[in-house]
C-alpha cells in the first residue's frame, strides 16, 4: 500500500477539501487511506496519508462491475482513436498525461497502471486521440455531470465517454476532465 500513499504534513491552515483539490483526490478516498471518517479524528503538525491518484483509480475499478466499451459511439467522435506512444526515461505517467494535455485518470484506466511503479522504460502505451481540441476541467464543489454538460454543451453521455468513466460511477470536486474546447 505505500507504493499509492504520499505523507503530507497537516497544518492548521488546512482542510481536507484543500488537500483533496491540491493533490487531485477525493477526500473520501483521504479519510479512507487514513482509517477515519471524518477530519475531527485528524491531528494538526502529524503527517497524513494522501492516496495517489492512481490508487483512487485502482480503487474505482476493482469496486466497479460494468466496463466500458471503448468502441461504443458518441456524437463527439466516432470511436476513440489511439496510438502507442513508447515510454521514454525517466517518464512518470504525470510526465506522459502533460505531454499530450490528457489526464491521468484516462492513461490510468486504458493502460492498466495500478501501481506507479508500473511504467516501464521501453513499454508501449496507449493514448487516446481526439478529433476535436481538448481542455483539461477541473471539477468543482457541488457540480454534477449535469452542471458540466450544460456549460459545455455536450451530453453527460460524452462526458463519459471521453473520459472512460462508467455509468455507475460519479465525478468528484477536483477531478480533472478532459472536455471539448468551447468556441469563443
Amino acid at each position: 500500500m505505500k507504493d499509492y500513499i504520499k505523507l503530507h504534513h497537516y497544518k492548521k491552515n488546512q482542510s481536507l477539501e484543500m488537500l483533496s483539490s491540491i493533490y487531485g483526490v477525493p477526500v473520501c478516498m483521504i479519510l479512507k487511506a487514513n482509517g477515519i471518517k471524518s477530519d475531527i479524528g485528524l491531528k494538526y503538525d502529524n503527517d497524513i496519508k494522501i492516496p495517489l491518484p492512481c490508487y483512487c483509480e485502482r480503487q474505482r475499478c476493482m469496486n466497479s462491475k460494468a466496463d466500458i466499451d471503448i468502441n461504443d459511439k458518441c456524437n463527439l467522435c466516432e470511436n476513440l482513436k489511439f496510438f502507442e506512444y513508447i515510454i521514454e526515461k525517466e517518464e512518470t505517467v504525470f510526465d506522459i498525461a502533460d505531454k499530450f494535455n490528457i489526464t491521468v485518470n484516462i492513461l490510468i484506466r486504458l493502460n492498466k497502471f495500478f501501481k506507479p511503479e508500473s511504467v516501464k522504460i521501453g513499454e508501449k502505451i496507449k493514448v487516446p486521440i481526439f478529433e476535436f481540441d481538448t481542455v483539461i476541467y477541473k471539477v468543482c464543489p457541488t457540480e454534477n455531470f449535469s452542471d458540466i454538460s450544460d456549460k459545455f454543451g455536450i451530453s453527460q453521455q460524452e462526458i463519459r465517454f471521453i473520459n472512460l468513466i462508467k455509468e455507475s460511477e460519479s465525478i468528484y470536486p477536483s477531478m480533472r476532465l478532459i472536455l471539448p474546447k468551447k468556441e469563443s
